[in-house]
């Protein structure tokens, strides 16, 4: 008895204490550093900046009216695309774009943030109200190889088009401004 209770006291201290080796195999790659990294985003920004057009804008149709006239704009459509994750008819779309009009003294009418059940469903929605002091604004921004293309066009309660534009590679301050600086 006294034989049996050494080996099974001895036996699983043998099992628990026996050691493993184990063999790490440690591959070092040749990676790049940070500024060998930066370097290359910077080149690449460059290329890019050498392949785009020069800036241009093509107005369709000039402003005629008279803005001061107006009250309200409301972003009926806007599609902002980012490269890399677009946008389109989402609210931070629309928020970006109330942003960058942040200057104009006409107040913004944002759907996303007016009513949030009917944007839901149709992020259009405001195109339906028609009041004679809004200003109905239609954005679209997109990219075409390496350049950005954007077009602006106001239009009135009667849906007339009091101003239209297409932009190449220009800024959204300048986009913009037949809201802000008139």
């Amino acid at each position: 008895m006294k034989k049996l209770l050494l080996i099974l006291l001895i036996f699983p201290l043998s099992i628990f204490s026996q050691v493993q080796q184990n063999n790490v195999q440690v591959n070092l790659n040749n990676q790049k550093s940070s500024a060998e990294i930066i370097n290359e985003g910077r080149q690449t920004a460059i290329n890019r900046a050498k392949a785009m057009d020069k800036a241009s804008t093509i107005i369709k149709i000039p402003v005629t009216v008279d803005f001061n006239n107006y009250t309200h704009i409301a972003l009926v459509g806007v599609d902002y695309w980012v490269r890399g994750w677009g946008i389109r008819n989402h609210k931070g779309a629309y928020k970006k774009v109330k942003e960058l009009l942040s200057y104009s003294f006409l107040e913004i009418i944002n759907p996303a943030e007016e009513d949030k059940k009917k944007f839901k469903e149709n992020p259009m929605f405001l195109r339906r109200i028609k009041d004679p002091n809004w200003l109905y604004v239609y954005y679209k921004d997109e990219f075409v190889g390496v350049n950005t293309v954007s077009s602006l066009v106001i239009r009135d309660s009667k849906n007339k088009i009091l101003y239209s534009a297409i932009h190449t590679n220009t800024t959204s301050a300048e986009i913009f401004s037949p809201l802000t600086d008139f």
